[in-house]
């Protein structure tokens, strides 16, 4: 008798002869088997349209691409507001520096020669910036940025019904699909009355 492993510690004692037919048939018994359970774990919901619009609308990637766009344009435009106010810069600054010494001679120590320093040095800046006037430049860009939120808006709202009209198609070729399954099963049914 040969032995048949199949699996890594589990091994059958199967003559010779059985062994050709057996492997194929568990084969495919595994293969059924594997597909049949595969197939039960997909759950059957039935979903609205309402249902299936509010989905694709919170996860699409389109949709949310465009609606980062308005964020994004939405910033954009308290950024060129802030171009309005005021520069402030405050710096300051401290040092200490001790008495130098200076050697002086053939000797390490000596001919020394001390100098005196300022001992402590402070020093505060401060700059102030206002824009009066640029060439209307700052209002300007507070507009344009104002066209592009509008802009985005009009796009993201583009994409949107984009999407539900997407949904919509593949909602309705579905519900076609399934209105036709219908109609061949009661075909099927009058053929077998018949």
């Amino acid at each position: 008798m040969k032995e048949l492993c199949t699996i890594k510690y589990l091994c059958i004692h199967v003559p010779y002869k059985f062994k050709r037919r057996l492997f194929p048939r568990s084969l495919w018994l595994l293969i059924i088997v594997l597909t049949f359970s595969s197939l039960q774990a997909q759950e059957i919901h039935k979903v609205s349209l309402q249902e299936a619009m509010k989905l694709a609308k919170e996860n699409n990637k389109k949709v949310l691409k465009s609606q980062l766009e308005i964020t994004l344009a939405e910033q954009n435009i308290k950024e060129r507001k802030e171009l309005r106010l005021p520069d402030v810069e405050l710096n300051g600054m401290y040092s200490r520096i001790t008495n130098i010494t200076e050697f002086k001679g053939n000797g390490f120590l000596n001919g020394k020669e001390v100098t005196k320093a300022i001992p402590e040095i402070y020093e505060v800046n401060s700059t102030f910036k206002m824009p009066i006037y640029v060439g209307n430049k700052i209002n300007n860009a507070i507009k344009i940025a104002n066209q592009e939120n509008e802009i985005a808006k009009i796009k993201s709202e583009k994409t949107e019904n984009d999407i539900e009209l997407e949904v919509v198609a593949n909602y309705l070729a579905i519900y076609k699909m399934m209105e036709l399954q219908k109609i061949f099963e009661e075909n099927i049914k009058e053929e077998k009355a018949d």
